[in-house]
């Protein structure tokens, strides 16, 4: 989750920014759901 943040802050638009923290977001939810089945 942090390298996507940190690729997204080194892309030159803010629109690439923005995609990548989506990205991270993402697999924030896939770990939230996925924690109570560990």
């Amino acid at each position: 989750m942090p390298s996507n943040i940190s690729e997204g802050y080194e892309r030159n638009t803010n629109k690439d920014f923005i995609h990548f923290l989506y990205i991270a977001i993402a697999r924030a939810g896939e770990i939230l759901w996925s924690y109570p089945y560990c």
